[in-house]
């Protein structure tokens, strides 16, 4: 992605509410599974964005948390709301990079990561998330998944280019077996996280930067792809979605 594209794609996203699919209900149903396992647990949100699910992580638990995004804006962004919201106490926002995370081994009790572990691919962010896991440690993550066992032509096709390690649900579990964690529970998230919370924004947004760029082929191109995708979703989102994964790190 070269500077043109990086500014187009962020301009996309900036001032969204959520960069990905996800909600408040989907974020506190997923940290639900394990809060009797957890007492004041120290959390690395890895890939956090503007960290909506990290102030939503602080409102649902009474932990400490650590986010970590590699765009300064979105870090800047958050910093602003959580002195905003009073919780520079319990949470610091720093800039880094999900490939080469530098903070002590063994030094969390939970790794959350939402929409964000597919930049690293599954297996691979798995096993590096591993080191930085107290025995006994969980994950929640989100990953976008097939749903079924047979794919649209389209949606095949767009999901090979843009993610070729996407699995289905049965091979997600496979691989996190594999890795040595054992799944506690996974559920999809509904529609609705799509559609309300994140889609809507985008198709805003797109509406008023293909305005704005109409003289810009490429620039259109991108925002062409972006809204793709929506209506590749429109049209199959039986067939793929976002599903979290709550696991623990095996003994």
């Amino acid at each position: 992605m070269d500077k043109h594209d990086e500014k187009i794609f962020y301009e996309i996203y900036n001032g969204l509410p959520r960069k990905g699919p996800g909600s408040f209900e989907s974020t506190k149903k997923a940290y639900e599974i394990i809060k009797d396992k957890l007492n004041r647990p120290k959390i690395l949100d890895v890939g956090c964005g503007n960290g909506k699910q990290t102030l939503d992580l602080l409102k649902i638990s009474d932990g400490f948390i650590t986010a970590l995004d590699n765009h300064k804006p979105y870090i800047e962004e958050l910093n602003e709301k959580i002195h905003a919201e009073k919780f520079s106490d319990r949470v610091v926002a720093e800039v880094g990079d999900m490939f080469s995370i530098n903070y002590p081994e063994n030094s969390f009790d939970l790794i959350w990561s939402e929409g964000a572990i597919y930049i690293m691919g599954l297996i691979p962010g798995l096993l590096e998330f591993k080191k930085f896991l107290a025995p006994g440690g969980f994950i929640a993550v989100s990953e976008i998944s097939w749903l079924t066992n047979q794919h649209s032509y389209e949606a095949r096709s767009y999901w090979y280019n843009a993610y070729p390690h996407m699995g289905s649900i049965r091979t997600n579990i496979e691989i996190i077996n594999n890795c040595g964690y054992k799944l506690i529970d996974h559920f999809v998230m509904p529609e609705s996280a799509w559609w309300d919370e994140f889609y809507k924004y985008l198709e805003v947004s797109l509406n008023k930067l293909k305005v704005k760029y109409k003289n810009d082929e490429k620039a259109i191109g991108i925002l062409t792809a972006e809204e793709y995708e929506i209506e590749l979703f429109r049209k199959y989102s039986c067939e793929y979605g976002y599903v979290f994964y709550v696991m623990q790190l095996r003994d």
